[in-house]
């Protein structure tokens, strides 16, 4: 499996238990904590490749390389989607 199918992978299962768990957390029912907590491990697959990436990046300055090692650190997966379309080309 490849860098790129992992990241995406990850990420789509990261955002898929998020919103599930949320909304099983809401509506009250069993194992929301679960789902989240689970999203939260699945979101190592993405983050680790993406902020290794940063790192390894030549081009970008250092003020880009804080700016998404803090956004994927903090927003995970919203910062996750907004860093595939470059990750994919980099790797690709």
């Amino acid at each position: 499996m490849n860098k790129v199918t992992l990241y995406k992978a990850s990420l789509t299962i990261t955002i898929l238990l998020t919103i599930l768990g949320t909304y099983f957390k809401v509506a009250h029912y069993p194992f929301g904590n679960l789902l989240i907590s689970a999203s939260l491990i699945a979101s190592i697959g993405f983050v680790i490749p993406g902020l290794l990436d940063v790192v390894q990046n030549k081009k970008c300055k250092l003020v880009e390389k804080i700016m998404w090692t803090v956004g994927l650190i903090f927003l995970s997966w919203v910062a996750g989607l907004l860093y595939y379309p470059g990750y994919k080309k980099r790797n690709f």
